[in-house]
């Protein structure tokens, strides 16, 4: 949003579709408050929403999000063959080696990229690498983001928690 309002013809130049994000964000903070809206008062509410990665895992997924410049203009039975092809090659290079190492007694390796895809079949990885690369819009957030996006929908009381993404969690603040 910010490449957005600080220089639009250069975001759109850079391929960031800036009237999609626009409206993304529109849209998420109407809903947020309508949701808001419908808590009794000192009801909760709880949202999840994707977390801003720093450092290999960010670098990773500004290739991911690059690449759905193309993917998200392919058929999806091709696009689908494509991420079924990227979760083998993760599966067999990254998960199945986190798996040998934990069952060799190995410890303190929780950082391991994708070490969560170990507790689940195949196929949560697939359709994880089918959701990131068919979305024509993503965005993340930093947890200040998170919290102040929840404040501004009326919430209080708001605590964001990493859970692979952010919890949010806050309070529609009771009447007086």
């Amino acid at each position: 949003l910010r490449a957005g309002r600080d220089s639009p013809m250069r975001a759109e130049a850079i391929g960031i579709d800036v009237r999609g994000f626009q409206w993304m964000a529109f849209v998420l903070a109407g809903t947020l408050a309508g949701l808001v809206r419908t808590l009794k008062p000192g009801g909760r509410m709880r949202v999840y929403l994707y977390w801003k990665r720093e450092g290999l895992a960010g670098f990773l997924l500004g290739f991911a999000t690059a690449a759905r410049l193309i993917t998200t203009r392919l058929p999806f039975p091709l696009l689908r063959a494509l991420c079924w092809l990227l979760s083998l090659v993760l599966w067999m290079l990254v998960v199945l080696p986190y798996k040998a190492l934990t069952a060799a007694g190995v410890r303190a390796i929780e950082r391991w990229p994708l070490y969560v895809y170990a507790r689940y079949p195949f196929t949560v990885l697939y359709n994880d690498q089918f959701d990131r690369f068919s979305a024509p819009i993503e965005k993340r957030y930093a947890p200040d983001e998170v919290r102040r996006l929840l404040n501004a929908a009326g919430l209080v009381d708001v605590s964001v928690q990493p859970c692979y993404g952010w919890v949010a969690d806050g309070r529609r603040p009771s009447e007086p």
